[in-house]
């Protein structure tokens, strides 16, 4: 199934853009709890806006009992998120998982139990100051089989794919990892991104800014439950090469790569490693 949890923790410095790049295949450093957020709750997938300030991630907090969605702010980076905010396209009655956000700010998309299955919804707003509005299914990448888990989206930095896992006819093993191409105001019918899957379960698909570089979670063989995964190609035109396992960012846990920064030197990341899902951040230097 596609699993959908995690949170990551990042306290340290950086400049948030473009300092320096950062090696895309060089190892992280040990992944670190984002300051504020390794608590006896579950915080999930973060999201970041490229400048790193606003965050958006998915949890269980204060008297909630299910998964919601939430924001949380900072002045610059290497300084702590404030207290989060519950976003109010959060359902009363669903679970909400994995937000991710547009290159503008202005749509929201995410994963909902609010209607039954997991599905994929959207939510816009009109500037970055107000809220989001009523949010609906995405319908152009709904499954045909409404039995079809779809879940886990993540929207390129330019705006124009959306990658998500499916359990979709057509794919490989448990579940896949699938994209699909903004066309007009919405995304086309997704297609398989087959060299990226096997016949075990994959997740959380995160494309680094360039979409040189992709990371997600899978148990295929040589995994130590859900480990995070790292595939690179030279130009976006091309295929991924084949995936290697990333031993630094997979810990004791389950783990997944939610966001990495657009210098390719922080990455945010979701792991179970200590019993809760808690946000972590693991780093490289240029």
């Amino acid at each position: 199934m596609c699993a959908a949890c995690g949170s990551v923790a990042n306290n340290q410095g950086g400049s948030g853009d473009d300092d320096g790049l950062c090696d895309p295949l060089a190892p992280f450093s040990t992944p670190m709890p984002l300051s504020g957020f390794a608590t006896t709750a579950n915080e999930g997938v973060a999201r970041l806006t490229r400048d790193e300030l606003t965050m958006y991630f998915s949890g269980v907090e204060g008297a909630s009992k299910t998964s919601d969605l939430y924001v949380a702010t900072r002045t610059a980076v290497g300084q702590p998120f404030g207290a989060p905010t519950r976003l109010s396209v959060s359902s009363d009655t669903g679970v909400e998982y994995d937000p991710t956000i547009s290159p503008n700010w202005l749509t929201l998309v995410f994963t909902s139990t609010r209607d039954g299955p997991q599905r994929i919804y959207a939510a816009t707003r009109a500037s970055t100051t107000a809220d989001f509005g009523v949010p609906s299914a995405m319908a152009g990448v709904a499954p045909a089989n409404a039995a079809d888990v779809d879940a886990q989206p993540f929207i390129t930095s330019d705006g124009q794919e959306l990658w998500f896992c499916s359990t979709r006819a057509g794919g490989l093993g448990a579940a896949d990892i699938w994209k699909s191409t903004q066309s007009g105001s919405g995304f086309g019918a997704p297609v398989l991104v087959p060299e990226l899957n096997s016949a075990a379960a994959e997740a959380l698909p995160v494309l680094s800014y360039d979409k040189l570089t992709v990371y997600f979670s899978s148990n295929r063989p040589g995994s130590q439950g859900l480990d995070v995964w790292r595939a690179h190609r030279s130009t976006v035109r091309d295929g991924f090469g084949t995936a290697v396992r990333v031993p630094e960012l997979s810990l004791a846990g389950d783990d997944y790569a939610s966001w990495i920064s657009p210098d390719n030197c922080r990455l945010y990341m979701a792991s179970s490693n200590n019993g809760n899902v808690d946000i972590y951040v693991a780093q490289r230097t240029p």
